[in-house]
């Protein structure tokens, strides 16, 4: 995760995937004050485009992701606010000391839609971040179909897989 720069324009020939999100809510970590910093737009609704309303309400539901590191190790968070703004985001990685942050995207969970998925032989079995989401998965015939696995999907996504031992 990071801020395009205008160098980094020399880069997509050597990217094979990417995705594209908002502005950031965290830009970095200051390790003398042990604070994360703030992006510059956090605050700002236009140059921001954290969306909400015209008359500039910007508390929806929203999701953001991540990266903190902690003895030794990287992680990478999402998190999901059901009635949040940028700002209360950029605090609640602050508070978790995250060295990058972003919206990812926000207004409803189809929007916002975190599952993880765990296959054990022929069984896949999914837990969904919120109870609700699972509305967003179909059912044909009386047979469950995940989304994003099991049907095509208009809205951006990414996964992780885990890294098999060598």
């Amino acid at each position: 995760m990071k801020t395009w720069t205008e160098a980094d324009n020399r880069l997509p020939p050597l990217i094979r995937y990417a995705r594209q999100n908002g502005v950031p809510l965290i830009t970095g970590f200051d390790p003398a004050t042990r604070l994360s910093v703030p992006g510059p737009l956090v605050a700002r609704w236009g140059p921001g485009n954290w969306s909400g309303s015209a008359d500039e309400k910007l508390q929806t539901m929203r999701a953001g992701a991540a990266l903190l590191e902690s003895g030794g190790k990287r992680f990478l968070l999402y998190a999901f606010f059901w009635s949040a703004t940028p700002s209360a985001m950029a605090r609640v990685f602050q508070a978790f000391q995250c060295r990058y942050a972003l919206l990812l995207d926000m207004n409803a969970l189809v929007h916002t839609y975190l599952a993880v998925y765990q296959r054990e032989g022929n069984n896949l079995y999914i837990q969904h971040l919120i109870r609700r989401m699972k509305e967003v998965d179909l059912a044909v015939k009386g047979r469950y179909i995940p989304r994003f696995l099991g049907y095509a999907d208009d809205r951006d996504f990414f996964y992780l897989t885990r890294k098999e031992r060598p």
